[in-house]
């Protein structure tokens, strides 16, 4: 290379690899007599099945020699596995710790809330101080408090011919023109 230039090649085989799940991960196992490629599980089960087949045919060496390479295989199973549930307790506590964090969000905006509903009061309202002082009953006192529902404006709906008809007709002056006020009689005659 010349002197200033980068290689922008990466080099080694783990640049850009990200964890990769080994149960799903494809091994090439080299045994004592055979070749066997696939996931662990699949590697795990050839084993036992090639020392059944030993054992089977009087060669107990043998068979423990799979039995040891279907162990390792299954040393990788259980690994992954303890690894998988170690994820999903972590992903469950911080998921229930954002719902923790987003119900207490909520009750200190209804407390909010609250505090403007009650600085408009009138003064004749009883205090916080007072209900306070009220016996409280287990049961209530561990509730959490209910946000009050949004108050929803009515629809208007559309307008038809016969509220049209119903409307009050302006009132023509003297300087008004006589055409304008025979199309609104009309209109309301048509109504009744």
């Amino acid at each position: 290379m010349r002197p200033g230039q980068q290689n922008k090649r990466s080099r080694g085989r783990g640049n850009g690899r990200k964890n990769v799940n080994p149960l799903s991960r494809n091994y090439e196992s080299n045994g004592p007599d055979v070749k066997v490629r696939g996931n662990p599980s699949h590697i795990a089960e050839k084993y036992v099945q090639l020392a059944r087949d030993a054992q089977a045919s009087g060669d107990s060496v043998m068979a423990e020699n799979y039995l040891q390479h279907a162990e390792h295989y299954f040393r990788i199973i259980s690994a992954a596995q303890a690894q998988n549930q170690a994820r999903q307790e972590q992903r469950r506590e911080r998921e229930e710790q954002d719902r923790d964090e987003d119900d207490q969000a909520n009750d200190e905006k209804a407390v909010a809330e609250a505090n403007v509903d009650q600085d408009n009061e009138p003064e004749d309202a009883p205090k916080e101080e007072a209900i306070a002082e009220a016996p409280a009953n287990d049961e209530v006192a561990q509730e959490k408090p209910k946000r009050a529902p949004r108050a929803r404006r009515p629809r208007r709906k559309p307008a038809t011919e016969g509220d049209l008809a119903d409307a009050p007709q302006p009132k023509l002056s003297v300087g008004d023109d006589v055409a304008d006020e025979v199309p609104a009689k009309k209109a309301a005659a048509a109504a009744e």
